[in-house]
C-alpha cells in the first residue's frame, strides 16, 4: 500500500514571522521582493513602517 502525502508550503509572515500557509497568506509583491502578511493587520503596520514603498493592497481575504 502507498499513501500520498499533501504537502503545503508554509510562509513567514513579514512582520510577525509566523508561520501561514501559502494558500492563507496575504502577499505583495514589490520591485525586488514579495512580502507575505498573516494578516491585515501585519499588512497595516509593515505599510506604516515603509511609507515609500508603495505597494499596491493585498487581496482581500
Amino acid at each position: 500500500m502507498s499513501t500520498t502525502q499533501t504537502q503545503t508550503s508554509v510562509l513567514r509572515c513579514s512582520i510577525c514571522h509566523k508561520e501561514i500557509p501559502h494558500n492563507k497568506a496575504l502577499t505583495v509583491e514589490s520591485k525586488e521582493y514579495a512580502y507575505h502578511f498573516c494578516g491585515q493587520g501585519c499588512f497595516v503596520e509593515w505599510e506604516q513602517k515603509n511609507p515609500d514603498s508603495n505597494p499596491p493592497p493585498p487581496p482581500e481575504q
